[in-house]
C-alpha cells in the first residue's frame, strides 16, 4: 500500500492448503505508521494492489481470489500522553532527482528490502567457482524440472552476499543489510510445507531499515534538487522513504560532510572454495566473507547553533556452502 508514493505497507500472501480447496484463511497485521504522520496532514493519492510475480517474495502459483481492507487509527494526544516529535516531512525517495526543503537539521532512510531480480539470491554460487554448476531437480521424483526457479536453469552466480548501497547525488551514503525475504510458499510442489506450521519470518509485514543520513543534512537542505538512492548489487531497488526534521526558524541551513570512510572502503564480498569434482560429484564448500567498519561526520548551521553529527557502522557476514 503506498501514500504519496510513499510505501506504508507491503507484504507476501500465505498459503494454506485451505486457500485452495474453499476454506477461509484469514490475517491480521499492524503497522505503526507515526513517523509517517506528516502524509496524513492533506489529502494524497494512494494504490492498494497486488503482484503474481514468480520470482518475487509474494508469489502465488495457484491464482486465487482474496480481498483485503486497510484502515488507520489515530490516537489524539493528551496531557497524559503527549504527541511525539515525529518527522516534519516525508518523501518518496529512489525515483530520481528531488526537491527538498532547505533547512534539514536530521534526515533518515527507511529502506525496503526488494530484489526484484532473482528470489532465491542467498543460494547463488561466486562467479569464480564456475566448474559448479546446479541442476534444478523437481524433488522428490528426481525429474528435471523445465520452468526452474532459477535464471539460468543451472544455477546463478554472483555469489550468495547481498546488501543495499545508500547514495546521496552519487557519493556513497549508508548501508542497509538484506535478508532473505523467501517466497509464500517455498516448497509449493510438497503441499505448501514451508507455511506450516508457521510462514516464513516478517513475510506478514517486510519492515524497513531505517539508515541515519544526518551527517548529510546539509548537502541535502542545499538549493537544486537531489538524488537518495538505495540500490543493491544488481539492477534496481526497493522503495525508499526520506524523513526528514527541519529547522522550525530558519529557510535555508548550511554546512558540510567532514569525513566519509564509506566512499573510500573497499567492502566487497571475498569467497573460497575447496570444491573438487571426481566424475561428475562435486564435493567442498564455498566461504564467503564480509567486513565493513566506517564512520561519516557531518555539521549544519542551524537557527540555534551547530549540531554535528557522527554515523559508524560495523557490520559482518560469513555463509558456508556445503556441497
Amino acid at each position: 500500500m503506498d501514500l504519496a508514493n510513499v510505501r506504508l505497507f507491503r507484504d507476501a500472501v500465505p498459503r494454506y492448503g485451505g486457500a485452495t480447496n474453499g476454506s477461509p484463511v484469514n490475517w491480521h497485521v499492524e503497522r505503526d505508521l507515526t513517523d509517517y504522520s506528516a502524509l496524513f496532514k492533506l489529502p494524497q493519492s494512494g494504490l492498494l494492489w497486488s503482484t503474481q510475480n514468480f520470482d518475487a517474495v509474494d508469489f502465488i502459483v495457484d491464482s486465487f481470489a482474496f480481498n483485503a481492507s486497510a484502515k488507520l487509527v489515530f490516537y489524539p494526544a493528551t496531557a497524559a500522553t503527549p504527541a511525539p516529535r515525529v518527522p516534519d516531512a516525508v518523501i518518496a525517495a529512489n525515483q530520481g532527482q528531488v526537491n527538498l526543503p532547505h533547512n534539514i537539521e536530521r534526515a533518515y532512510l527507511d529502506v525496503e528490502n526488494d530484489y526484484p531480480g532473482n528470489a532465491f539470491w542467498y543460494t547463488c554460487v561466486s562467479n569464480d567457482s564456475g566448474n559448479l554448476t546446479l541442476d534444478d531437480i523437481f524433488a522428490p521424483g528426481g525429474t528435471p524440472y523445465d520452468t526452474s526457479i532459477y535464471p539460468p536453469r543451472q544455477g546463478c552466480g554472483g555469489g550468495d552476499f547481498q546488501e543495499i548501497h545508500i547514495g546521496v547525488d552519487g557519493t556513497p551514503a549508508g548501508i542497509a543489510p538484506a535478508f532473505p525475504l523467501v517466497v509464500a510458499d517455498l516448497n509449493w510442489s510438497l503441499q505448501n510445507s514451508a507455511n506450516q506450521p508457521i510462514t516464513t519470518l516478517e513475510m506478514l509485514n517486510f519492515k524497513p531499515y531505517r539508515v541515519d543520513l544526518t551527517p548529510f543534512a546539509a548537502i541535502l537542505s542545499a538549493p537544486g534538487a537531489h538524488n537518495v538512492t538505495a540500490d543493491n548489487d544488481d539492477a534496481g531497488g526497493g522503495g525508499a522513504t526520506l524523513l526528514l526534521y527541519l529547522d522550525p526558524h530558519s529557510s535555508q541551513v548550511s554546512g558540510a560532510v567532514t569525513l566519509n570512510t564509506l566512499a573510500s572502503e573497499n567492502g566487497a564480498a571475498t569467497d573460497t572454495d575447496t570444491l573438487k569434482q571426481t566424475g561428475e560429484t562435486i564435493r567442498g564448500d564455498i566461504k564467503t566473507r564480509e567486513h565493513r567498519n566506517f564512520e561519516i561526520r557531518g555539521f549544519v548551521y542551524t537557527s540555534h547553533g551547530r549540531i554535528d553529527s557522527r554515523v559508524q557502522q560495523t557490520s559482518d557476514f560469513i555463509s558456508v556452502q556445503a556441497f
